[in-house]
């Protein structure tokens, strides 16, 4: 029986932000300020306090134009969202190389220490992101384009090459079931207890930009292998196999349902007078901003044996720029016969470890 897909959506020559895109902030401004080095223990109350102040004194002092302000702690930056240009490129300026809590009327702040680092503020603008990271994977024909080269490949001496047929700016679900029974993604975590916990639960919860894209994966193909790591641990924790579709949780009227236990061993200064603001933004730090989980899905985990980034320093990923398998964003697809190299060395090292007991007896 095949499984129902989601609707095409309809193509557009301009450059959109789609539900699978990384998440911006919400209240966002397109006048918006990125802010690094925010300290851990830093809340809203104490951002606002900050960034509200006047810029000046006296009766030339600015009103700050500042409309939301979004936390990403466990990135240790915000976004500051702006109501005019001006507003924001005066703000980098005050800013930017000034400590959270050494600013004047902030040296002072209850139960907190005041030495921080110096912040660093840039304009963030909206193109990085839609375009930056595992962004810059979607959207972009980059399925059309494999099948077409591959048929390129395949039927080089035939009179008649179908390939023609496929648009690079499509990617329909009919396309996605035909080519790629198969498709693989890596998966990033922040902490080695998540992971853990989800051994026991068979429970995944899924970044919101990546829940669009691998809930239609699941939809249109026969197996979604998902390699999870936890950042800067070197490694490979384990691979699982997606076994249902994602499911909201937390949505206002709708009872959030558990899913089948399917764990591993159980069933299966004024603005003329500033220089326009920067718009560089670390590229490492894309991945990271984003909304806390709200999507769960159900997946049996195969294998959690771990396996080092050496196994496959060998396997690059056409899809990532040809870099190694192991330089990957949380959600980064990997391209079907590289996905499947990775998978093969696993067997291969879990057989090793098997049989390596049977040897000693």
């Amino acid at each position: 029986m095949q499984r129902p897909f989601p609707p095409r959506a309809p193509i557009s020559s301009q450059p959109v932000r789609r539900s699978y895109h990384p998440a911006a902030p919400t209240q966002r401004s397109q006048w918006a300020m990125w802010v690094g080095n925010v300290p851990k223990d830093a809340d809203q109350d104490e951002l606002h306090r900050f960034f509200t102040q006047p810029l000046g004194d006296g009766a030339g002092a600015l009103a700050h134009g500042v409309q939301s302000i979004f936390v990403l702690p466990r990135s240790n930056c915000a976004f500051v969202n702006y109501n005019s240009e001006s507003a924001l490129t005066i703000a980098i300026a005050s800013f930017n190389g000034v400590s959270l809590r050494t600013f004047p009327q902030q040296t002072a702040v209850v139960g907190k220490r005041n030495a921080t680092k110096p912040l660093i503020c840039r304009a963030r603008m909206e193109e990085h992101d839609l375009f930056t990271g595992v962004g810059g994977q979607r959207g972009v024909g980059l399925h059309s384009t494999w099948v077409k080269e591959r048929r390129a490949r395949n039927q080089a001496s035939a009179t008649e090459d179908n390939s023609d047929t496929i648009s690079n700016a499509s990617t329909t679900s009919s396309l996605l079931q035909e080519n790629f029974p198969q498709r693989f993604f890596m998966l990033k975590s922040y902490k080695q207890d998540d992971l853990d916990s989800s051994v026991d639960t068979g429970l995944w919860n899924a970044q919101r930009h990546n829940a669009e894209v691998l809930d239609r994966a699941f939809r249109t193909s026969e197996d979604v292998f998902l390699f999870f790591s936890v950042n800067k641990s070197g490694e490979f924790y384990g691979y699982a196999r997606m076994t249902g579709p994602i499911t909201p949780r937390g949505v206002p009227g709708q009872r959030h349902e558990s899913f089948p236990h399917t764990a591993l061993g159980a069933q299966s200064p004024s603005s003329q007078d500033l220089p326009p603001p920067e718009t560089f933004l670390p590229p490492a730090l894309l991945d990271e901003i984003e909304a806390e989980p709200e999507f769960d899905f159900p997946l049996h985990w195969m294998c959690v044996d771990r396996m080092r980034f050496s196994r496959t320093k060998h396997i690059h990923n056409p899809w990532n720029q040809d870099r190694e398998v192991k330089i990957s964003r949380d959600g980064m697809e990997i391209e079907p016969e590289a996905g499947q190299a990775v998978l093969d060395i696993w067997k291969a090292q879990r057989a090793t470890l098997i049989q390596a007991p049977r040897a000693r007896s």
